[in-house]
């Protein structure tokens, strides 16, 4: 698994041009779920969910960052941060924000994480965890190790965050509550 874009000439009535942005067929990572940003200097920017070669061990996020043009890409850097899917906000100034979903953990949930440095590094030390997953990280279906499967009884994820006017983050997901799949969402400020 690898993730890629496509480019249209003409504000998309056709794609034709394919773009690599993280992982190749055969490569040593897999990568998936990545959630692209636009910075103000035009860059592109997104955290993939990453993987060893199987897809079946995951790996930190990978930071992979784009030019102008979004058409040449930097090659995946780890970040630390153990998550699966997730969503960027650059609050600008090179203060970025992450929230992201963490499931393979004593405390599995919704995290969120400063970055001072476009994602370079973060600050997960004093991340946040916004919905606490304990004991309900999973639906009641038997787990299997093996990916695609692996996913059919995952209770919670696709975090998603926007800045508002004001500067606050108001960050949602959906997750698996006393027999209903509902969708979360909460405000958040960065003092």
């Amino acid at each position: 698994m690898n993730v890629v874009g496509l480019i249209s000439p003409d504000r998309g009535r056709t794609w034709d041009e394919l773009v690599p942005i993280a992982g190749e067929p055969g490569g040593e990572k897999t990568f998936w779920h990545a959630h692209i940003i636009r910075l103000a200097d035009r860059r592109l920017l997104c955290f993939p969910w990453t993987g060893d070669q199987t897809g079946q061990n995951f790996l930190s996020l990978h930071r992979v960052e784009s030019d102008p043009t979004g058409r040449q890409w930097s090659t995946p850097e780890p970040t630390g941060i153990p998550g699966q899917t997730n969503y960027p906000v650059d609050l600008g100034n090179a203060l970025m924000f992450l929230v992201y979903s963490w499931r393979e953990s004593d405390q599995p949930g919704i995290y969120g994480v400063l970055s001072e440095d476009e994602g370079y590094s973060w600050d997960v030390d004093n991340q946040v965890q916004i919905w606490d997953a304990y004991g309900k990280a999973s639906l009641g279906v038997a787990r299997t190790d093996t990916y695609p499967s692996s996913h059919d009884n995952i209770a919670f994820g696709a975090p998603h965050a926007i800045r508002l006017h004001n500067g606050d983050i108001m960050a949602s997901f959906w997750c698996f509550q006393s027999n209903q799949t509902v969708c979360r969402w909460c405000r958040l400020r960065v003092t």
